[in-house]
């Protein structure tokens, strides 16, 4: 909006949300940790630059050093540009140099959304650890919300739209990310009065962001801009 306001468009411009697709998959209810095995996060999205990825391998690496049982489930396809393929072999590359074989699954292939659905759905949290960029919204962490999981991501402005359904992580660095899942799956595994929050806050924001609901929203404003139209060009003739 304030790019558009630069540039004088004001008076004719809305903020219309993104829409939620929905996820056919019924998720798990709790986490898991301790004697049920260890916890499962995930990661979304396209294998680019910005998306952190290599910062939360890392992170993994430091949560189970401290004694964290934790595993990564990552789900992020390879972008059809060379960098995103060279991503891939350096986060290959830094799995193994750290210990995580056994730890880190990829899954790079390009899936369908319920196929998606069906890998984020099991995770503990999903984590979204973003590095700094000029994006405005995020259209992977919807998906994390849509799975119907909790949702952590790192404090920037991309995220600013869907704040109140998910966890912030303190930092963008490693170190941060591991404090941050480790506080928030403590939370997690207590169902802690913020953990209970998290949710139905998560849940009202679906709600909102149904596609059918904003649908009928938008289908209401092009009618109203519709009868305006008609109306000023019946006084003007």
């Amino acid at each position: 909006m304030n790019r558009l306001k630069d540039i004088g468009l004001v008076d004719n411009v809305t903020l219309f949300p993104h829409g939620l697709i929905e996820s056919s998959v019924a998720p798990r209810e709790a986490a898991r940790g301790d004697a049920k095995g260890p916890y499962l996060l995930a990661s979304y999205g396209f294998f680019l630059p910005h998306k952190g990825l290599h910062t939360l391998i890392r992170a993994v690496g430091l949560l189970r050093k401290n004694g964290v049982d934790v595993k990564l489930r990552m789900v992020n396809a390879e972008y059809n540009v060379a960098q995103s393929r060279l991503l891939i072999q350096k986060a290959r590359e830094l799995i193994t140099d750290l210990g995580l074989d056994q730890h880190v699954e990829l899954h790079t292939d390009f899936l369908d959304d319920q196929e998606s659905f069906a890998l984020l759905t099991e995770a503990d949290l999903i984590v979204f650890p973003y590095e700094d960029t000029g994006e405005s919204a995020s259209g992977a962490v919807r998906y994390g919300i849509a799975a119907k999981r909790p949702v952590a991501v790192t404090p920037l402005p991309i995220f600013d739209d869907v704040r109140e359904a998910v966890f912030e992580l303190p930092g963008q660095d490693a170190d941060s990310i591991s404090i941050g899942v480790q506080s928030f799956l403590a939370e997690l595994s207590m169902n802690s009065e913020l953990a209970r929050q998290k949710a139905s806050d998560a849940e009202r924001w679906r709600t909102a962001h149904q596609q059918k609901r904003l649908s009928a929203r938008l289908e209401r404003m092009l009618m109203a801009l519709h009868i305006k139209h008609h109306h000023h060009s019946w006084f003007a003739s």
